[in-house]
């Protein structure tokens, strides 16, 4: 407990994907102490530079992850079309009408 409030749920959070981006932190950073009071102007402007710069390093792979992502949408897009045009009175949306 820290000022009354039970912060464990903030240190407990899952945090998951393909990629992930970790900023250089201060050790109040990095024990969430900074969370607990607003930021300054100079604060934000420290977390939008240290953010760019740990961004660097992986914007090929972003740049991959876009595309494929793209690709997957716009196969998906023609895939459903295809159905539609297939049988046109049936709602592909809710496929519990589907008989």
């Amino acid at each position: 407990r820290l000022f009354g409030q039970d912060i464990s749920k903030i240190f407990k959070q899952k945090y998951y994907g393909n990629l992930t981006i970790v900023p250089r932190f201060t050790t109040m950073q990095t024990f969430g102490l900074k969370s607990l009071s607003n930021p300054t102007i100079k604060d934000m402007e420290g977390y939008l530079k240290y953010g760019q710069i740990a961004a660097w390093p992986y914007l090929n792979a972003i740049r991959d992850m876009i595309r494929l992502e793209k690709a997957l949408d716009d196969c998906l897009m023609r895939l459903e079309a295809r159905v539609r045009a297939l049988n046109p009175d049936v709602d592909w949306l809710n496929p519990d009408d589907v008989e």
